[in-house]
C-alpha cells in the first residue's frame, strides 16, 4: 500500500507544479503585454511631442525671419534648419537646445 501512496504523493506533487506553473506563466505573459502596450504608448507620445516641437520651431522660426530684427534670431533660425535637416537624414531625434545650437554654430 505504501507504493500507491508513494505514487500517489507524486502525482499530487507534479499537479501541483505544473498549475503553479501555469499560473506563473500566465502571470509573465501578461506582464509582458503591458510592458509592450507602456512601450507603444511612450513611443506614440514620442512621436507626437516631436511633432509639436518641429512645428513650433518652424512657427518661431518664420516669426523670427519676418521680423525687423533678424540678425542673432536669423543664425538660430539657420542652425536650427540644419539639424531638422540633419535629423531628418539621419534619423536622429534633437538632443540640443536653441540656445547650444547658437552657442555651437558661432
Amino acid at each position: 500500500m505504501k507504493i500507491n501512496e508513494g505514487a500517489a504523493d507524486r502525482e499530487q506533487t507534479d499537479e501541483s507544479l505544473r498549475m503553479e506553473r501555469e499560473k506563473t506563466d500566465h502571470a509573465l505573459a501578461e506582464r509582458q503585454a503591458a510592458e509592450e502596450d507602456s512601450d507603444l504608448v511612450v513611443h506614440r507620445a514620442r512621436e507626437s511631442a516631436d511633432a509639436v516641437l518641429t512645428e513650433a520651431r518652424a512657427k518661431a522660426d518664420e516669426r523670427l525671419e519676418a521680423s525687423p530684427h533678424v540678425g542673432a534670431h536669423a543664425t538660430l533660425a539657420e542652425a536650427r534648419r540644419g539639424l531638422r535637416l540633419r535629423q531628418h537624414l539621419h534619423g536622429q531625434r534633437d538632443t540640443q537646445s536653441g540656445r547650444d545650437l547658437l552657442h555651437h554654430h558661432r
